[in-house]
């Protein structure tokens, strides 16, 4: 399901810790898996640990079941939505994964 990346707007940043990478995104206009697959063809390393922040999923829809399929896929077992996830979409994470949702102030020890 993957396709061109149309959107300009979008932004995230990557951390590579032991040959790994921590995804950080904003708001994932452009979809969250492509973010993870540009991520990693531009650092080389495929291995992803974490995903972290907006996945601009509302519903548990087809484009939710097909990023959870993604993620699994890829073994990203680390999974943290924040601000534009919204509540049918994390009711579908939170029965796939051990999501821990992202508020105010926390610390994430990765």
């Amino acid at each position: 399901m993957r396709q061109p990346d149309f959107v300009n707007d979008d932004s995230a940043v990557v951390v590579i810790q032991n040959n790994e990478i921590i995804v950080v995104t904003g708001c994932s206009h452009s979809g969250v898996c492509n973010i993870i697959d540009y991520a990693c063809k531009v650092t080389g390393i495929n291995n992803v640990k974490s995903v972290i922040g907006g996945f601009h999923l509302k519903h548990n829809d087809l484009q939710t079941k097909k990023t959870i399929e993604f993620l699994k896929k890829n073994n990203i077992n680390h999974i943290h939505p924040s601000h534009c996830t919204q509540f049918p979409a994390l009711v579908a994470f939170s029965k796939n994964f051990k999501i821990e949702q992202l508020k105010t102030g926390m610390v994430l020890n990765l």
